[in-house]
């Protein structure tokens, strides 16, 4: 209620800026045409291999998905990329501050109105994604699931070129730069997701024909503490990316007087002691290979974490001076992370 009353003015004018542009519509049928076109390409390709319906249906669902993670995981980030950055060579981000808009308003009306125009593009793509369901072999969760998972994407993406355009002084800077990040971080995502997925065939039978194979295995709903150990991996690693962006978001905008790391200095023993303790809740119930990938996935959860501190800290330290409190804190955090990690790599039961 107190939202219709009083909306966020930030999430407003960016509304307004955005669906009143004429790239807008363009945006719109372009990325939906395109998504469409690669659909009916694998559909061209697969009805000469003369396969199932069900079959068809299943690589249609697997192809529509994989080609919608790659566009929204990149005009997520683009959209973001200039949201700040604009504003800031305009001026108009001065005169928001000026009037009394907190910083953490100010990224929260940017992430609501970008996550409002991506959630457009996603329900204008639904007639596409409703295609495999003629084929059959897919069911309407698996397409629910997969929409929403699509949508985590987009926040995520978001919260990186947010993160990004509030660290750079111009538009086309912050383009380049969150391109070029969003890239390899998507492809690195697209392939880790997939080979967790062949694990999960080896280790525990969940069915394994592409990508997205979590949408089908939370469909049919996956049972024990080993599925749903799996299912929370991609959830948790989002939630700590979502913490840490837009906490990057909200730093540089806060007054040279506040503590603009206060938020890593929370994420980093946060996010750490969230691994620490699922590793401890779900090593006894595996066995002595699963619980071995484990611990390697726990080691290298901590070392990214670690490194992540590393760069964020250090470069909190002030200018002029090679080390300082931040990279001293941030160094000191990375060895014990990493012998944390040695550590259960240590006591982990050999593999024969």
């Amino acid at each position: 209620m107190s939202f219709a009353l009083d909306p966020n003015p930030v999430m407003v004018r960016e509304l307004r800026s955005t669906l009143r542009a004429p790239a807008f519509p363009r945006v719109l049928y372009l990325s939906t045409g395109l998504v469409a076109a690669v659909e009916l390409l694998a559909a061209l390709v697969l009805a000469q291999d003369r396969a199932s319906p069900a079959e068809v249906g299943r690589w249609l669902f697997q192809t529509y998905f994989t080609a919608a993670y790659a566009l929204v995981a990149l005009v997520s980030s683009v959209y973001g990329a200039g949201a700040i950055s604009r504003d800031a060579e305009s001026g108009a981000l001065e005169a928001i501050s000026l009037a009394s808009a907190s910083p953490w308003r100010f990224v929260r009306g940017k992430l609501a109105a970008l996550c409002a125009i991506t959630g457009t593009l996603l329900v204008a793509s639904l007639p596409a994604a409703a295609v495999p369901l003629l084929y059959g072999g897919v069911s309407p969760w698996e397409i629910v699931f997969g929409t929403v998972a699509l949508g985590l994407v987009a926040l995520v993406g978001i919260s990186l070129g947010l993160a990004i355009s509030a660290r750079t002084s111009t538009p086309r800077w912050s383009l380049v730069l969150t391109v070029a990040v969003c890239v390899p971080s998507a492809a690195i995502s697209l392939l880790g997701i997939t080979a967790l997925g062949d694990l999960a065939r080896h280790s525990w039978g969940v069915r394994f024909d592409g990508p997205f194979w979590f949408v089908s295995a939370l469909a049919a709903g996956v049972d024990g503490q080993r599925g749903v150990m799996l299912l929370v991996l991609p959830i948790f690693t989002i939630a700590s990316a979502l913490w840490y962006l837009v906490g990057g978001a909200v730093g540089p905008l806060q007054p040279p007087s506040e503590d603009r790391l206060r938020v890593y200095r929370r994420w980093l023993p946060g996010t750490l002691g969230l691994v620490a303790a699922g590793v401890a809740i779900a090593r006894p119930t595996l066995g002595a290979v699963d619980a071995f990938v484990l611990e390697i996935i726990a080691l290298m959860a901590g070392l990214g974490v670690g490194i992540v501190a590393v760069i964020t800290l250090a470069g909190g330290a002030r200018a002029g001076s090679s080390r300082g409190p931040g990279v001293t804190a941030a160094m000191t955090l990375l060895v014990l992370s990493a012998a944390a990690g040695l550590c259960l790599i240590a006591l982990a039961p050999s593999v024969v």
